[in-house]
């Protein structure tokens, strides 16, 4: 019997060329069953904005977004409550103009001021607080993205077990970033986590959503499935068995460390290597013969 797969998304945010709209029937065109969209999206033109989630909403892709506000925190390193209202407005608008958004997970914010291999538990706290109580009546979960030792320290089960008892009471999820696993289980100092389906597993929060894209294991690159060293059927035969309800979504840059993060899809075959890994992670998901 052939698996059933959850929906899967591309990263809006990775596509360039043309209008937001064309960028979406791009994503339908190639039989993507899921879109996710970075806070960035708050700056498409207005009509634009409204042709592109009809065309969503008429080929009934799954939504997600991805709220980062790390980048506008004040001079004093804290929440920007005014961005944060924009893009919680912003958020709720996909949810009313398409088939509705799943979740709106983000990046965890790390102010400068906080030295390395730390992790600020309060202002994070009171972001999940202000998602929670923004998006709770909508029925958008909200969650969390793991990462690697040099940013925030939030990547060693012990570290999500403490974050969930913090934040008890708001029902936040996770966003299992597999790359940033990758890294964490072959590069990082816990020696009990070194196998990413195991490490799945032990998860304590519920996944939202899993970003794609492969590595070597030692930094994030963002390259498409099948270049690196990522155990993607490990990881693929963990998530069925610890149950999944969300979006595969693949994460995959042009060229992440020359800082060239978009294709362009209006270069023929630029956009391949997004393809390609979708066609990885069906592959690999139906050769396991997993069921959704």
């Amino acid at each position: 019997m052939k698996s059933r797969l959850p929906p899967v998304g591309a990263c809006a945010w990775h596509l360039k060329g043309k209008s937001l709209t064309e960028r979406m029937e791009w994503v339908i065109k190639n039989k993507f069953t899921g879109v996710s969209f970075l806070q960035s999206v708050m700056n498409t033109d207005r009509e634009d904005r409204k042709d592109a989630a009809a065309a969503i909403k008429a080929a009934k892709l799954n939504v997600t977004y991805h709220g980062n506000v790390q980048h506008k925190l004040t001079n004093e390193g804290e929440l920007d409550l005014e961005f944060i209202k924009q893009l919680l407005d912003d958020v709720i608008w996909w949810n009313e103009n398409t088939a509705g958004v799943s979740s709106c997970c983000y990046d965890s914010i790390k102010p400068p001021k906080d030295g390395e291999g730390t992790f600020n538990t309060r202002i994070n706290k009171e972001y999940m607080t202000l998602l929670r109580f923004g998006l709770k009546k909508y029925g958008i979960r909200i969650g969390i993205e793991n990462i690697f030792a040099g940013h925030a320290k939030l990547y060693t089960i012990e570290d999500f077990n403490m974050f969930k008892k913090e934040c008890s009471g708001l029902d936040i999820g996770l966003l299992f970033d597999a790359a940033h696993a990758n890294i964490h289980v072959r590069s990082g100092s816990e020696k009990k986590e070194r196998e990413i389906g195991d490490y799945y597993k032990k998860m304590p929060l519920e996944t939202l959503e899993i970003h794609f894209s492969d590595n070597l294991g030692k930094k994030d690159e963002h390259k498409e499935l099948g270049y690196g060293n990522l155990d993607l059927k490990a990881l693929l035969l963990a998530v069925k068995e610890k149950g999944f309800k969300g979006q595969f979504t693949i994460e995959v840059c042009k060229d992440l460390l020359s800082g060239i993060y978009s294709f362009d899809i209006t270069n023929p075959g630029e956009a391949d290597p997004i393809l390609r890994s979708r066609d990885k992670l069906i592959s690999t998901w139906n050769s396991a013969n997993l069921n959704y």
